[in-house]
């Protein structure tokens, strides 16, 4: 067996998932679900009733005492300082050019601590980042040993609302709070990437698999298990950024749409200087949403042409499962960028009109 093969990483719940029939695949060097049924099933399931993630992939930072929010603030674009204990904001981790190294949750836990949840592809590259920098008694990572579930749609509230005890009416999105289920400690964030109502549960990996079952038992027939294929269109219908295909190292953040999360008078933070620079003198290209009703289905890296000419190349897409149109994301040039300009994606040499349309693609009734 090859080394590349024996050391992919599994979550506390890889056995429960190859149990169910998950079609399993290697993700930022984990072995995760792709689909248990299919893709546009669970998709429609997550919006229309609920559906359950297993997101241990991703990473948990954490920066606890009297030095905690200062080095948050160095480390994020956003103002952290706004943050009272049980609040969590989305904010940028950029590097020296002002490119976007991650795109990140900071969660307030408490009066001097802070959780920081990384994507899982960056983990290591973040860690590498601040530990230098930061001594132990300050910085701590926790990701492989927390379990993170998220349980999203519209009977998401109604289900977990059955095995804990707390109001959850009183919690806004973006807030956390600390509870427990049944005897288990967990951290609740009302957050997620779908677009839809629900929670994110963090708990430690031994009680994963009980929290887990907890929650499909409760929610029963309105519940079901669902892979990552399913949360890519989920978040490409609402227009979330993913990182490596709308943002990376080398993207601007304003023209990622993403500037509303850079506050330049907080004061310095890694990346500062650069970011000014950019706003001064302004993008030339900027994210924009494709829709089509034929053609071929859009998908990361195909061209977009404008009369002939290359003009830039989507960076996401598919087919909607909700709407069924051909939607897609891609940077193109400020001059074409205007909401109803038509252009044409290239698909092995055949061309197809796409129209520049608003977004998000899909809203939440």
């Amino acid at each position: 067996m090859s080394e590349s093969v024996t050391s992919i990483k599994k979550t506390a719940l890889h056995q429960w998932h190859v149990d169910q029939g998950a079609r399993m695949i290697e993700f930022a060097g984990f072995d995760m679900p792709v689909w248990y049924k299919s893709i546009n099933d669970e998709h429609r399931m997550v919006r229309t009733s609920a559906g359950l993630f297993d997101l241990s992939h991703m990473g948990e930072l954490f920066f606890r005492g009297p030095d905690a929010l200062d080095r948050i603030q160095w480390l994020t674009t956003n103002n952290a300082a706004k943050l009272e204990p049980g609040q969590a904001q989305y904010t940028l981790v950029t590097n020296e050019k002002g490119g976007i190294r991650d795109d990140v949750i900071v969660y307030r836990t408490s009066q001097d601590e802070y959780m920081v949840v990384v994507n899982a592809s960056n983990v290591e590259k973040i860690i590498g980042h601040i530990s230098g920098q930061f001594s132990p008694d300050v910085f701590e990572d926790r990701s492989d040993e927390i379990t993170l579930i998220a349980l999203q749609g519209p009977e998401a509230s109604a289900i977990l609302g059955k095995i804990i005890s707390d109001n959850l009416s009183g919690y806004k999105p973006f807030s956390v709070f600390t509870t427990k289920m049944g005897e288990i400690n967990v951290t609740i964030a009302r957050t997620g990437y779908t677009g839809e109502d629900g929670f994110e549960i963090f708990c430690d990996n031994p009680s994963a698999l009980e929290i887990w079952s907890k929650i499909m038992e409760a929610g029963g027939e309105k519940v079901e298990p669902i892979g990552l294929g399913a949360r890519d269109t989920l978040r490409l219908e609402v227009c979330y950024s993913l990182y490596g295909n709308e943002i990376g190292e080398e993207s601007d953040p304003f023209a990622a749409r993403l500037g509303w999360v850079i506050k330049l008078k907080k004061g310095d933070f890694l990346g500062r200087d650069a970011i000014v620079r950019m706003k001064e003198e302004g993008s030339q290209v900027k994210l924009v949403g494709f829709e089509a009703d034929s053609g071929p289905i859009p998908r990361h890296g195909l061209k977009i042409f404008n009369n002939g000419e290359e003009v830039g190349e989507l960076t996401s897409g598919c087919l909607s499962p909700m709407s069924g149109r051909r939607i897609g994301l891609g940077y193109v040039p400020n001059e074409i960028s205007e909401t109803g300009t038509v252009l044409q994606i290239e698909q092995r040499g055949r061309m197809s009109d796409a129209t520049i349309v608003e977004l998000p693609f899909y809203s939440r009734p």
